[in-house]
């Protein structure tokens, strides 16, 4: 388990189980996942405000240019 993982699985610990929380910034869900299975919530609110931006100002960016587009975020 890399330093990073560790130190996120410390924190979900301290969560305290059935508790309602919420992620923001969920991409593809993978920490979503370890949320669920670490902290036990009783309600996870996933919050992902995704907007395509076609300037050329975004285009290296994860959400941007030319990797993906609206339609592909609204549907993830």
């Amino acid at each position: 388990m890399s330093e990073r993982a560790s130190a996120r699985r410390q924190v979900l610990e301290l969560i305290p189980k059935d508790a309602v929380g919420a992620e923001i910034g969920v991409h593809l869900g993978d920490f979503s996942a370890q949320i669920l299975k670490v902290a036990c919530p009783r309600a996870l609110h996933l919050i992902d405000p995704w907007l395509y931006l076609p300037q050329s100002a975004y285009r290296s960016s994860w959400y941007g240019g030319l990797r993906h587009n609206q339609q592909e975020m609204d549907e993830r």
